[in-house]
């Protein structure tokens, strides 16, 4: 699930039973609970959960690159692309 704040917005007394309905089903499901950027109540969730496994980007989002179709057709790279690398 995508984690939207919005929803608890003037309803923060909601923040308990959620996270003890999350923590039910994931006793029988993997739960997991998504968000691109952590707030307060993502965080209380996740503080009630029983065992939560946390991703952190290590570099800040960039800026979307944008491609045009002569660099796509010869294979050239944007500036600024990078390639994963196994470790």
């Amino acid at each position: 699930m995508e984690h939207d704040p919005s929803l608890f917005d003037g309803a923060m007394n909601m923040i308990e039973p959620v996270a003890d309905a999350l923590r039910e089903t994931g006793r029988e499901s993997l739960v997991i609970l998504y968000t691109s950027m952590p707030d307060r109540t993502f965080s209380a969730l996740a503080r009630k959960s029983s065992h939560y496994v946390e991703i952190v980007a290590i570099e800040p989002e960039r800026p979307k690159v944008q491609t045009t179709k002569i660099m796509r057709q010869y294979g050239m790279r944007p500036a600024g692309q990078r390639t994963l690398e196994v470790i």
